[in-house]
């Protein structure tokens, strides 16, 4: 018994990591491979050193895919380790998960109590959207879980005043950057902030500091790309998802300021007219979330497609209140209002008369550090236009820890405070348990059960609080330790609920989310999402069809972009072009550039997106080929004007349904047909 007394909080601890553990890797088979675009290409990353170190989509190094390499690299490792399978790429994600439960209960607990460790533990366990692109290959787990090791090394920083745990923290945050580029950058205003704030130098000294440590930050965040961008391009695969070749590009803009404030836009499609360019971002996203799987059936809300899988951050405009948009609230918002008013509660009893002046200033440092660690990302999230849902898994750690000091500082209030300090418990478990029914309120089926629980229990208990309190005055109320822990715990059962959800019933590898749509759609638009070219073919039929005629070809075959791509590559494990790159828009080949490749026998086979029947060629669409904005119509011309079309019934057993069924997108985007061009090389 006196064992259990002075484990107690390390048993709890194993269980809940346990359970994150179960709910990050539980039947993560049934995923398959995850997101088929960076399974392609970490299955070229194992063919060479050259693909592994540049990130290479495709095993013939022609393009790199659209992230920096460290996560990569670390799926790369398992795969090697374990076998290339679907649940070997997760492996990293998973444990990462795992770590940064662990990592959130030892930043917490060494100011605020094991108690509160735990709390701040389990919170961050049962967060839905951690727990869903944690059973992803999507590398922002493991960015999760670096930046909270860079958070370890920053408060040890401002509270000892170490230059060397500063540096060590921006070192890890430009690691961070090596894993999601600019994302990682979210939390230096934390950093920074805590820093100026509570290290106990002189200001020229601790400018010096931060100067000295931005120094490191920018040379490790920059080391990858620079070595990228300094080796010759024919040397190394075309930087994918830029428009001059360069990694630097790709980091300022479309992993940088595009995901803010983005400057181009999609096509306008129309029937029978140019292409044209808009800056209407509201407009373009909301035509492509259009085209996903809508949720259906009682377990989703009612109102129209509100599909989790699009390229936008909800359904709602930009603006504070964006956390509470149906989308982004059963994701994430679970417990903001015990985390705001926590924030409040906390900074009070930390200025009550006789605290500990020591005390008090820890306190306020992890009050301002977590602080900062959310603003920024609210605001983030408040105005992004281009953003996945699952991004909101960096601002997962700071609600947690929030929550969890907030919780134990307004209790403490409760029971040591007599006037209205006292009753910020009561009002926040209330407030949060009103949140938890407006989430709940658009699924009818779910909500039958669960409202109850989160809103009756937390409100009686609210209740009991505010009750005990009158009653008992300046004494602690009876029973008060027990009737907060059961509200608590009732908070975090319709999260818990939305975090089962990946695991039952499956989610969307390229934009994971967690809430009861899945139940209709989780096992819809795996891979890509559902968007994209190739969401129709029999790839089988086309791979057999192109390993009997390829002959010595460098290049299996040529596609539009990476979506056509990746399920070819992981069939065969075959160089495929991915011609325009991932969304297949990269101005990488040219006409001349192509010509030599036919001629030099590199490349017999190409695959356009065409619709016959439409003016502005023998077969194209103006609107199609492999480039959106029309950069790459030239290359398509070329390929319909110089090659021999082969007949569809040939290479893909769902000829009929050529612009039909498969992908949602295959009505509003043009079919595919293939072109060999073995009689070209005369020409």
């Amino acid at each position: 018994m006196e064992t259990i007394r002075r484990t107690w909080h390390q048993i709890i601890l194993f269980f809940i990591l346990a359970v994150t553990g179960f709910l990050s890797y539980y039947a993560v088979g049934t995923e398959g491979y995850g997101n088929t675009y960076y399974a392609a290409a970490v299955k070229s990353m194992l063919m060479s050193w050259h693909n592994f170190f540049f990130l290479s989509f495709d095993p013939g190094g022609y393009v790199t895919i659209d992230k920096p390499p460290v996560a990569f690299w670390l799926q790369a490792a398992s795969a090697r380790l374990f076998g290339f399978h679907g649940w070997s790429m997760i492996l990293p994600e998973a444990l990462a998960t795992v770590v940064s439960v662990a990592l959130i209960y030892h930043l917490v607990q060494r100011v605020f109590g094991k108690s509160c460790g735990l709390v701040a533990a389990g919170v961050l366990a049962v967060t839905p959207i951690l727990v869903a692109v944690s059973r992803t290959n999507e590398p922002d787990p493991i960015l999760v879980m670096v930046v909270l090791f860079a958070a370890w090394a920053l408060i040890l920083a401002a509270e000892r005043s170490s230059l060397r745990y500063l540096v060590l923290a921006l070192g890890l945050v430009g690691l961070g950057f090596n894993v999601k580029m600019a994302e990682a950058f979210l939390v230096v205003p934390a950093f920074y902030g805590v820093y100026w704030l509570y290290a106990r130098v002189k200001p020229g000294r601790k400018l010096a500091h931060l100067a000295l440590a931005t120094a490191v930050l920018v040379v490790v965040s920059l080391s990858w790309i620079t070595v990228v961008d300094m080796t010759p391009a024919s040397m190394r695969p075309y930087v994918g998802s830029s428009q001059t070749n360069s990694e630097l590009e790709l980091a300022v803009g479309y992993n940088g300021i595009q995901r803010v404030l983005p400057r181009h836009g999609f096509l306008d499609f129309k029937a029978n007219a140019t292409p044209k360019l808009t800056n209407n971002w509201e407009r373009e996203l909301a035509g492509i979330k259009a085209g996903f799987h809508a949720p259906t059936g009682k377990g989703a809300r009612s109102g129209g497609a509100r599909g989790h899988g699009g390229f936008g951050m909800g359904g709602g405009g930009s603006g504070l209140l964006r956390l509470l948009d149906n989308q982004m609230a059963g994701q994430i918002s679970w417990l903001l209002p015990l985390a705001f008013l926590g924030i409040l509660g906390a900074y009070l009893r930390s200025r009550r008369r006789g605290a500990d002046p020591d005390e008090s200033r820890t306190v306020r440092l992890a009050l301002v550090f977590w602080g900062l660690w959310v603003l920024p990302m609210v605001v983030y999230f408040s105005i992004a236009s281009l953003a996945h849902l699952y991004y909101m898994s960096m601002l997962a750690p700071g609600i947690a820890a929030l929550a969890a000091m907030g919780f134990r500082e307004m209790y403490l209030l409760y029971r040591d405070e007599s006037g209205w300090k006292a009753y910020f418990l009561p009002v926040a478990l209330a407030a949060t348990g009103a949140l938890q029914v407006f989430i709940l309120s658009g699924y009818s089926a779910w909500s039958t059960w669960l409202t109850p629980v989160a809103a009756g229990v937390s409100g009686l208990c609210a209740l009991a609080l505010v009750i005990g309190k009158v009653r008992s005055g300046t004494e602690p109320a009876r029973g008060a330790r027990f009737i907060a822990a059961i509200a608590l715990s009732a908070l975090l059962v319709a999260p818990a609920v939305w975090s089962l959800t990946p695991m039952m019933y499956g989610t969307n590898a390229s934009s994971p989310t967690a809430g009861p749509e899945l139940a209709e759609n989780g096992a819809n638009g795996r891979g890509f999402g559902g968007f994209g070219f190739g969401g129709n073919i029999n790839t089988s039929k086309l791979v057999n069809f192109l390993l009997r005629h390829n002959g010595n070809a460098t290049y299996l075959v040529a596609v539009p972009n990476a979506m056509t791509a990746a399920p070819i590559i992981l069939q065969t494990g075959k160089a495929v072009m991915a011609v325009g790159g991932f969304m297949g828009r990269d101005p990488i080949l040219t006409v001349a550039r192509l010509q030599q490749m036919v001629a030099a026998g590199e490349l017999r086979y190409f695959m356009v997106a065409s619709s016959p029947g439409v003016s502005g060629g023998k077969n194209s669409n103006p609107t199609a080929g492999f480039g959106w904005m029309g950069d790459q119509m030239a290359v398509t011309q070329w390929v319909e004007a110089h090659g021999t079309l082969v007949p569809q019934q040939e290479w893909d057993g769902n000829a009929s349904a050529a612009g039909k069924g498969g992908s949602p997108w295959m009505g509003r985007m043009p079919g595919l047909q293939l072109y060999d061009l073995n009689p070209a090389a005369a020409s």
